[in-house]
């Protein structure tokens, strides 16, 4: 399940490319976009999608640097050990929201 933890999407500012990480998308806009006029950011998601905790229920921006802080300092335990953890609900919620592609 690497991966489930990135459920937002981006757009580059430049071209039609879509990341699931902000990180991925500013590597992309260095490497390809170095001239570009536009500044490189924000980066702002095109889809925004939303995980409730599976231990305290509290709703989250589906995005990899909010769940790893929330497990990290609520619950102390980090995004791979919860995957797996709660691997059934995970891969339900995957599937429902359309992110199929981190099962594979």
């Amino acid at each position: 399940l690497e991966g489930w933890s990135y459920g937002c999407v981006y757009k580059c500012n430049f071209c039609a490319m879509t990341m699931y990480s902000i990180v991925q998308l500013s590597k992309h806009t260095i490497a390809h976009h170095k001239d570009a006029s536009k500044p490189q950011g924000p980066f702002l998601p095109v889809l925004v999608r939303y995980h409730k905790c599976y231990i305290c229920g509290k709703k989250l921006k589906h995005e990899h640097k909010i769940l790893y802080h929330h497990l990290h300092t609520a619950h102390s335990i980090d995004v791979n050990s919860y995957a797996i953890q709660f691997e059934e609900y995970v891969r339900m919620e995957l599937k429902l929201k359309g992110m199929d592609h981190i099962m594979e």
